[in-house]
């Protein structure tokens, strides 16, 4: 594990000049000699410099172990682990002559990977099998300090396998087992009972109902049966933050939820919950947010319906030295799951209060849309697209409807809502955007990062409005939607190029904006503010002023 960032400032060991990258893309070799190891450990190459390193580092009195992660080559499929032995890489398993323990974590992590990637990812996966042989990165006269063992997680020239590599899922699926291996190694050697990491907890909302209150829930991480998932949860920190990147240490709960009061109104709270258990904490929920409350002001509720991460979203790099343009798997380029930053914001700024919650409330049907609640729905559909299910579920469809038939209004944005429900959808997916938002699909790119509003709608005085092409700072919108309306809808924004960026409707029960690219990725927070401002004027939803005086008068 790498710490630290900057450029790379140290020539490597036979390199003879700077690598110009980013010191943790710097091979093994030049990085250790960073780290100040001594010559013995990276003079005789990238290979073995690793596990010299680890040896080098390492404290005596530590409890380690050394587990390294390769693609494989050569025309074949699957996983397959190596302990060291002296043989060739052919198929031999010979136990015997690597560091004690090496065997053990050997087969607790290579059983835990063949398990959950047929289990959670391909039930056909090959598995070739636990090995030995010469690799320098596990030979013990590297490093004769701890359990070593070498991973074939796949090949990288076959193409269903180097599918699996370019995906985040199956990359955190395998780091999980992997770390699963470990815990259980440990756990067998030393005869305890042992505690995996829990999952994130799910289904998360934050409301603010009355002056001052602020209420934060969610549900329990999912444990199945089938050896993939964690242990279950014991407790849960919740995590709160005035900006939504900068979070305080947490606060402890033993129940599924956390009430707060005497919060001051008009201050927006950021909030992510994290599963905690004997074995540690999961990882965070997504972040989510809301105004706290004044009495008797008018709120909205914003959705976060953007939970896509795949390989569909990998940043392409140019990178001639290596061969042209490569997938870079940038996750803070593809989705950190906390785009209500920029919509609360806005909302905030428009004098309007709100709060959040996750998109599987509402699928699930846990929570239910009523207008006497929330005059409007902002609802994040980013590039959340049919390649990980529908952007809207039939059951969020119809949940929306209900919404919009009693008189409610809807603001939703997305790159992909149009190509995924008109284009690619079901008649029932269709019929929904077509009947309900009013609009249509005309194509799925509209070649270009600006749009400018239209003369006679509500976004007439604004222009210029520039989304992320991959240098902002969001993630690039790949494949901004072009969108018509249906009548009596119109549109309210196009395209640098004429074509339709945006509809808006007022039917005379409800009103709808669709924006075919999305709100987040808005690169000025100022034309955020202004389309936001816009929006909450074509709703009627006017800004509110707190009181000024004790007897209520501003």
């Amino acid at each position: 594990v790498r710490l630290g960032g900057g450029m790379g400032d140290v020539i490597g060991h036979n390199h003879g000049e700077l690598s110009s990258k980013p010191r943790w893309e710097e091979g093994a070799r030049t990085w250790t000699q960073f780290q100040g190891a001594s010559s013995t450990v990276y003079a005789s190459g990238d290979v073995s410099a690793r596990s010299r390193f680890a040896d080098w580092e390492h404290y005596a009195a530590e409890d380690s172990v050394y587990v390294s992660w390769h693609s494989n080559a050569g025309g074949g499929t699957g996983t397959s682990t190596y302990i060291y032995s002296s043989n060739p890489p052919d198929g031999t398993y010979d136990p015997n002559q690597s560091i004690a323990g090496s065997a053990e974590l050997q087969t607790a992590i290579h059983d835990e990977l063949i398990n959950d990637i047929r289990g959670a990812w391909d039930a056909n996966w090959t598995d070739r099998g636990k090995r030995s042989a010469y690799f320098g990165e596990v030979n013990p006269n590297h490093n004769d300090e701890m359990p070593a063992m070498l991973i074939e997680m796949a090949f990288h020239d076959h193409v269903d396998d180097a599918d699996a590599l370019r995906h985040p899922q199956f990359r955190k699926l395998v780091a999980r087992s992997i770390y699963q291996g470990i815990v259980k190694y440990f756990a067998q050697r030393d005869g305890i009972t042992m505690t995996l990491l829990p999952e994130p907890p799910t289904h998360l909302q934050i409301t603010s109902n009355t002056l001052g209150s602020l209420h934060i829930q969610w549900q329990a991480p999912v444990v199945d049966a089938q050896n993939i998932a964690g242990d279950a949860a014991t407790s849960y920190m919740v995590y709160l933050s005035d900006d939504g990147k900068n979070f305080d240490n947490g606060t402890e709960v033993n129940s599924l939820s956390l009430q707060l009061e005497n919060q001051t109104p008009g201050q927006v709270k950021y909030v992510k919950v994290r599963s905690k258990n004997a074995g540690g904490l999961s990882l965070a929920s997504e972040t989510l947010a809301s105004r706290i409350s004044y009495a008797n002001e008018n709120r909205v509720l914003v959705i976060n319906g953007f939970d896509r991460l795949n390989s569909g979203q990998l940043v392409i790099q140019d990178m001639p030295d290596i061969g042209g343009l490569v997938d870079r798997m940038y996750l803070s380029q593809m989705n950190t799951f906390d785009y209500i930053i920029q919509h609360g914001d806005a909302i905030n700024e428009s004098g309007v209060g709100f709060d959040g919650i996750s998109n599987e409330l509402i699928e699930d049907s846990v929570f239910s849309l009523n207008v006497a609640d929330y005059q409007a729905i902002f609802w994040i559909l980013g590039e959340e697209s049919f390649s990980l299910g529908n952007t809207l579920t039939a059951s969020e469809q119809n949940a929306l409807t209900n919404y919009l038939n009693t008189g409610g209004k809807l603001f939703i944005s997305g790159a992909e809502i149009a190509w995924d429900l008109d284009n690619l959808g079901s008649p029932a997916d269709q019929d929904f955007y077509n009947d309900v938002l009013k609009a249509s699909y005309f194509s799925d790119d509209a070649n270009t990062f600006t749009a400018n509003g239209l003369a006679g709608t509500p976004f007439a005085n604004i222009s210029g409005i520039e989304f992320d092409d991959g240098s902002g700072p969001s993630y690039r919108v790949e494949y901004p939607d072009v969108i018509n309306p249906l009548s009596p809808a119109n549109r309210c924004l196009d395209y640098v190029g004429n074509l339709s960026a945006c509809t808006y409707v007022d039917t005379g029960i409800y009103q709808v904006i669709h924006l075919g690219f999305p709100f987040e990725t808005i690169t000025s927070q100022s034309k955020r503010h202004e389309l936001m401002a816009e929006t909450m004027n074509f709703f009627n939803i006017p800004y509110f002023s707190d009181v000024i005086f004790a007897d209520d008068f501003e």
